[in-house]
């Protein structure tokens, strides 16, 4: 009789320690699963884009500023997502020219489920800038905006890896008047 007894305890104690077991792992698996989806509802968005010419002598060695307002977005539930860093390129042109490349260093900065990281950039390392100034001038003359492209990409540590992965993000296209202050 005790035997039966012990049993029927062992065998309930089992079922209660399943049971919790699952209750308890519930959210954390959802989480889990939902991080193949969350990498692909990461995307940036540029806010503002200003760019002067900061030379005095415009025409011999021109220097141009590029500032920037982005937002890097985070449009799922999965929490846990830490950012490394974030690499952008800014192009312009019909043939696509590379105006810029930064890089963006966040360490592991914790980006919440919902949520933005805002990046500010001010850029004086560009190319060409005679080359950019001349396609901004042809497009005043055109009475058309300037559009650049913004291609990027985000360093994440998924899953507590050591190391950061490559995450592309859809390009961005942005118009702005055509005119270098």
């Amino acid at each position: 009789m005790k035997r039966r007894a012990l049993y029927r305890a062992t065998m309930l104690a089992f079922g209660v320690a399943v049971i919790a077991s699952a209750v308890l792992l519930v959210p954390a698996t959802m989480n889990y699963l939902e991080l193949y989806s969350a990498l692909s509802h990461i995307y940036l968005r540029v806010n503002s884009v200003n760019i002067h010419n900061s030379s005095l002598d415009a025409t011999s060695n021109p220097r141009v500023v590029v500032s920037a307002n982005l937002s890097l977005f985070h449009n799922s539930s999965y929490v846990g997502l830490k950012v490394f860093s974030v690499d952008i390129v800014v192009y312009y042109g019909e043939q696509p020219e590379v105006l810029l490349q930064t890089r963006f260093w966040l360490g592991d900065t914790v980006i919440m489920p919902f949520s933005s990281l805002d990046l500010q950039m001010s850029e004086t390392s560009v190319y060409n800038p005679s080359r950019f100034l001349e396609y901004n001038n042809q497009a005043r003359a055109r009475g058309e905006p300037v559009t650049l492209g913004f291609s990027s990409f985000a360093n994440l540590y998924i899953l507590g890896n050591a190391f950061p992965e490559r995450v592309d993000l859809e390009d961005v296209s942005y118009q702005m008047l055509s005119y270098v202050s």
